[in-house]
């Protein structure tokens, strides 16, 4: 990547802390989760339980805010990306990134939009580097930056095609191809001269900016290295047809951008791909065994050049002066094509016979052993290969290598032959049953899904294979593999026993299991984890990182990738064992596998967003560390299962209904729980309206505080609305409830007014007044509140247009007005009669106590007369 202006979007670092939680939950203190103060009318239970947040506005704030809304990434034609336009996608097949035509909006100007894939991020180092070459070299890229977590690149619109459409009716004029490969020279020193390496020349990745006169510029730098001959652990996702046989063991040089040269110039030549017409897997073979064949047709000059260009040996190959030299007409240049670097081996006495064929060689014989893996395993684990070293080369280094790799209890049959093949030749990579292990095939491999957990055989015969289809098929290898499992040891005769299958057909079965690494020849099932189908190889890879291979592959050819993927992979584990965090073993070593190691932590970005917390200790703490977190951390919390966790909806609306309990009222939990994930005021605004319409009070005293509020919280307001109609009294409701109160106020009045006073009061006359008057006083207020409170009920319960509940209603409050004014009238008389009584009687007991001493007066009167 080459940008001349740099756009930061984001400068945070993807492995920072958890960014703090928009919504303080059930695990903060209640400082940490408070909001703003309650009105001081509501001082009730709603002061120690605050609403939890993550819910909209209150009432009166809830309006979207402009400012604060932020557009999407929208990949369509005709959307806007910065200050450009989307136009059209360019139609190319690209694992990281998608293309597409951009158009400035005020210019007009054309460009290409690099839209990289989640996880995948350029090289800074790479782009730093980029930057500082001539305009000449490579495309122009006029921005980079991060949107949404996808990195991207706007470069220059280059409307001339690239190198593979240059010369589409054939082989190229050896004039025109002269011209281009000056340029190309040109650019890839340019390139070079800044400790570049491309790592991925092909003649897709040669745009040309113009072709009179010719302008060649390189592109695509995601893969380049500023390293020079040093090994790479991470996956290059080199294109294997254009790279150089030194890149599948990790090495990276400016010798294999030459090799990619050649490959390019030989096409160009012919007309033909040397390698067209196959695999990737076999490319590789090819490449680590024999490389590439020149043409004896082709030009002397060219040959030369080709062949300079094509030697296997990087140290050896043809670099930017030799092709200099003989771009300038030189001839007589060295040429190593087909000199392989080695130690000269004296025939020995007798060769060995394999394949139909004699070998005098162990170079010539790994190679043949390669390509009939099968026979070579029965020979090697019987001996026969240890014994030729011994008995026959008398090579006792070989020797003792071949019985030590025989003897190792890490390596299964197929990895014990992977090791003999480095023993006898150290030139050769790592091969496995023919596929070339590299950290490419580690990275493919990471990709893959195991398949579903294997059920347990039924009894009865197998299944027919389908018409027309193969000897065997998905299921029928699930049940022979169960009874592998179920036996620790497998044979034709225990599959003819159990599943009922002809011998020939149990044969063919077992040797398929034996090539997809998952029984040994000898039937002997593996002991690691079993995949059928295509999702084997990530299974397979695990084995070769948790075997010997690694150690094998490090003393006999020096390489040390595998040993730290080794390492990697049993230090993450060892840090799950140790924290004893519940991890799903299949994504967590596709993760460890990942040839993006920095893919994680957007992953891990994803996880924090959508999780709160978690059930488990160790990943709750991982989920919210505010430090950051280490790899195998961040590799634990993608690849714990999601079961693991809650997510933030499920927080939140855990932590609500806390606070609604904690409220002591009955609610609708669905009905609640709808609204909280609506987040939206519209959703019960009219019917938290209703509400506080038709109802004047409630219970307990918190709701009744949210009922007297105008701009509750949103939670608050789902409170009101979900709660039980038991909880609220409306303005009839609240009459009727007053009237009863009135019918007991009325019965507790009488009882005091008209309780009939002690016998020593009734020959006190004003004493008894002025119990009278006090009576009659309070009978006043009384009446007074009476009739205060019966004056509202003619308008409350009497509408214009009635409906059939409104009449109800009149006819139950007309009945309890009756039955009030009736009490009232009732105690009013009977105070007045009962007091009128009591004040004739006390006025006839004094008469009657004074009567004997108005008689003796008179008589003591007449007597005195006398």
């Amino acid at each position: 990547m080459n940008p001349s202006l740099t756009i930061h979007d984001h400068d945070r670092d993807p492995r920072a802390p958890a960014p703090g939680p928009a919504a303080p939950t059930i695990l903060e203190s209640p400082a940490a989760a408070a909001r703003a103060s309650i009105s001081a009318s509501a001082v009730t239970i709603l002061e120690s339980a605050r609403t939890p947040t993550g819910f909209p506005r209150p009432l009166t704030a809830h309006a979207p805010n402009a400012a604060t809304t932020t557009a999407e990434l929208v990949l369509t034609p005709g959307a806007t990306f910065r200050e450009w336009k989307l136009t059209r996608p360019i139609q190319a097949a690209s694992a990281e990134a998608d293309l597409w035509i951009l158009a400035h909006q005020q210019t007009g100007e054309p460009a290409v939009l690099k839209l990289f894939r989640y996880g995948i991020s350029p090289k800074t180092e790479i782009q730093e580097a980029v930057r500082r070459l001539k305009f000449s070299s490579v495309v122009t890229v006029f921005a980079t930056g991060e949107v949404e977590g996808r990195h991207f690149e706007i470069q220059e619109y280059i409307p001339g095609g690239s190198l593979a459409q240059l010369f589409p009716a054939g082989p190229a004029p050896a004039d025109a191809l002269q011209t281009v490969l000056a340029e190309l020279v040109d650019s890839l020193a340019d390139v070079h001269a800044a400790d570049i390496i491309h790592r991925d020349l092909k003649p897709a990745n040669i745009l040309i900016r113009s072709r009179d006169p010719l302008d060649l510029v390189l592109a695509d730098f995601g893969i380049s290295s500023l390293s020079d001959l040093s090994l790479h652990l991470s996956n290059a996702n080199r294109t294997a047809a254009y790279a150089a046989p030194e890149a599948m063991t990790g090495v990276v040089a400016r010798a294999s951008d030459w090799w990619s040269v050649g490959v390019i110039l030989f096409e160009l030549l012919t007309g033909r791909h040397p390698f067209a017409g196959l695999d990737e897997r076999t490319v590789n073979f090819v490449l680590v065994t024999r490389g590439i064949e020149v043409p004896a047709t082709l030009p002397p000059d060219w040959s030369l050049l080709i062949r300079g260009l094509l030697t296997r040996d990087h140290q050896k190959r043809w670099g930017l002066a030799q092709v200099r030299a003989w771009l300038a007409g030189e001839r007589d240049l060295a040429v190593y094509y087909g000199l392989e670097a080695g130690v000269e081996v004296t025939p020995p006495r007798e060769p060995y016979k394999f394949a139909g064929r004699e070998f005098r060689d162990p170079a010539s014989l790994a190679i043949a052993l390669v390509d009939h893996w099968d026979d070579a395993v029965r020979r090697l684990t019987r001996g026969s290969l240890t014994d030729w070293a011994r008995q026959s080369l008398r090579d006792t280094n070989l020797t003792a290598r071949l019985e030590a790799i025989t003897a190792d209890p890490q390596l299964d049959s197929d990895q014990q032959l992977a090791a003999a093949l480095l023993a006898l030749d150290p030139a050769l990579p790592l091969v496995l049953r023919g596929t070339v292990i590299t950290p490419e095939w580690l990275g493919a491999n990471a990709t893959v899904q195991h398949a579903p957990v294997i059920p347990p055989p039924s009894p009865g015969p197998a299944p027919a294979a389908p018409a027309g289809g193969p000897d065997f098929d998905i299921e029928l290898l699930r049940r022979v593999i169960a009874v592998a499992r179920t036996e620790k040891q497998t044979s034709p005769t225990h599959l003819e026993r159990r599943l009922g299958l002809a011998p020939e057909r149990a044969e063919k079965i077992l040797d398929e299991l034996a090539r997809r690494h998952l029984v040994t020849p000898r039937g002997k099932v593996l002991a690691r984890d079993v995949l059928i189908g295509p999702d084997e190889g990530l299974s397979v890879a695990v084995g070769v990182l948790e075997s010997s291979l690694p150690r094998w592959l490090e003393e006999l050819r020096g390489d040390h990738w595998l040993t730290q993927a080794a390492a990697r992979h049993r230090d993450t584990w060892a840090f799950f064992y140790s924290t004893k965090l519940p991890v799903n073993r299949n994504l967590a070593d596709q993760l460890i596998l990942s040839p993006h190691e920095g893919a994680v932590w957007p992953l891990v970005g994803e996880r924090r967003r959508q999780f709160a917390r978690s059930r488990h200790a160790g990943l709750h703490a991982l989920l919210t560390a505010s430090e950051p977190i280490t790899w195998p951390g961040a590799v634990a919390l993608v690849a714990a299962d999601p079961a693991e966790f809650q997510t933030h909806d499920q927080v939140m609306l855990a932590d609500a209904h806390a606070w609604l309990e904690r409220l002591q009222i009955r609610y609708d939990r669905a009905l609640a729980e709808r609204l909280m994930l609506a987040r939206d005021w519209n959703a019960l605004l009219d019917d938290w309206r209703a509400r506080r319409e038709r109802f004047v009070s409630a219970t307990p005293s918190a709701l009744a505080a949210i009922l007297k509020k105008d701009e509750p919280e949103y939670l608050e307001a789902i409170a009101l609305v979900t709660a039980e109609p038991g909880h609220f009294e409306s303005a009839r409701q609240q009459w009727l409830a007053e009237a009863a109160r009135w019918s007991i106020r009325l019965a507790r009045v009488r009882r005091e007014l008209l309780e009939p006073p002690p016998p020593w009061a009734t020959v006190n006359l004003p004493g008894l007044s002025a119990t009278q008057a006090r009576g009659a006083a309070r009978l006043r207020d009384v009446r007074a509140e009476f009739d205060a409170f019966m004056a509202g009920a003619h308008a409350l319960f009497h509408r214009a247009e009635p409906n059939a509940e409104d009449l109800a209603d009149a006819h139950t409050a007309d009945r309890r007005e009756s039955e009030l004014l009736v009490a009232m009238l009732k105690l009013e008389e009977d105070f007045t009669a009962a007091f009128t009584r009591t004040r004739r009687r006390t006025q006839l007991l004094l008469a009657l106590l004074l009567l004997p001493a108005t008689a003796a007066t008179l008589l003591a009167w007449q007597t005195f007369a006398h």
